[in-house]
C-alpha cells in the first residue's frame, strides 16, 4: 500500500518540476523572440548602412568628378564649392605658376585627387563623432586614412612632417609658416609641415602644404600649393 504522505510529496515534486519546465520553456520562447527581433534589427541596420554608404560613395565620386578644370586655380575654386571642409589661405601666385609647366595636366589630376580625399577624410571623421563614436585609428590623420585604402590619393604621396633638419632650421621652417583662420590659431599662422606630392621629383616638384585641424574645427586648411619649398635637398 502506498503511503499517502509519500504519494503527496511525490505529486508535489512532480508539480514543481512541471512548473520549472514550463518556466524554462517560457524563457526559451522569449529568448527566441528576442533573438529574432535583434536579427531583424541587425538586418535593417546593415541594409540602411549599405544604402547610406552607397549614397555617400556616389556623392563623393560626384564631388571628385566636379574637380575637373583646365587650370590649377580653377580646381581650387571648384573645390571651394564641393569640398566645404577644405579651406584655402594660399597665395595664388605659386599655384598659377604650375600651369606653365609641361606636367601641368598630371599635377591638376593629383591636386583634384588630393582635395577630394581631404574632403572625404574630414567628412568621415565628422560623421564618426556626430554619431557618438570614436574616430578610430583609421581616422587618426590623412595618412592613416589613405593607408586604409580610402580616398583617391596614394599614401606614398603623403608626409605628415618634414625632416628634422627642415623643421629645426629657422629659414626653412619660416618658409612653411602659413595663414590660418583665427579660430584655428589665434596667431593667425601655423607651421604646415604636412604635405602632399602633387608633382614628380623633378622641378618644380610641386607640393601642397596643409594643416589638419579636424580634431578641433573639423577643417583642413591648405596654405600652399606650388613648387617645392626651400630645403637642403632643393637648394
Amino acid at each position: 500500500m502506498v503511503d499517502p504522505v509519500t504519494h503527496a510529496q511525490a505529486l508535489e515534486q512532480a508539480r514543481m518540476a512541471n512548473e520549472r519546465v514550463a518556466a524554462i520553456l517560457k524563457v526559451a520562447d522569449e529568448h527566441e523572440r528576442i533573438v529574432k527581433r535583434l536579427q531583424k534589427m541587425h538586418a535593417e541596420v546593415l541594409e540602411g548602412y549599405r544604402v547610406e554608404t552607397s549614397k555617400a560613395r556616389r556623392e563623393r565620386d560626384r564631388s571628385r568628378g566636379l574637380l575637373d578644370e583646365p587650370t590649377m586655380m580653377g580646381i581650387v575654386e571648384q573645390a571651394k564649392q564641393v569640398c566645404p571642409l577644405v579651406i584655402f589661405t594660399l597665395d595664388p601666385g605659386p599655384l598659377a605658376a604650375l600651369d606653365r609647366d609641361s606636367s601641368a595636366g598630371p599635377m591638376r589630376n593629383k591636386l583634384a585627387d588630393t582635395l577630394a580625399t581631404m574632403q572625404d577624410y574630414a567628412e568621415a571623421k565628422s560623421l564618426a563623432r556626430a554619431t557618438g563614436g570614436a574616430a578610430g585609428p583609421t581616422l587618426a590623420n590623412l595618412l592613416t586614412y589613405t593607408k586604409a585604402g580610402h580616398g583617391y590619393l596614394s599614401a606614398q604621396k603623403l608626409a605628415l612632417k618634414e625632416s628634422d633638419q627642415v623643421m629645426t632650421d629657422r629659414t626653412y621652417a619660416a618658409a612653411r609658416l602659413f595663414s590660418v583662420p583665427d579660430d584655428v590659431d589665434a596667431a593667425g599662422r601655423v607651421p604646415m609641415y604636412a604635405h602632399v606630392r602633387i608633382g614628380s621629383g623633378k622641378p618644380p616638384a610641386a607640393r601642397l602644404h596643409y594643416y589638419d585641424d579636424t580634431d578641433n574645427t573639423g577643417l583642413i586648411i591648405v596654405g600652399y600649393i606650388g613648387e617645392h619649398l626651400p630645403s637642403p635637398s632643393k637648394n
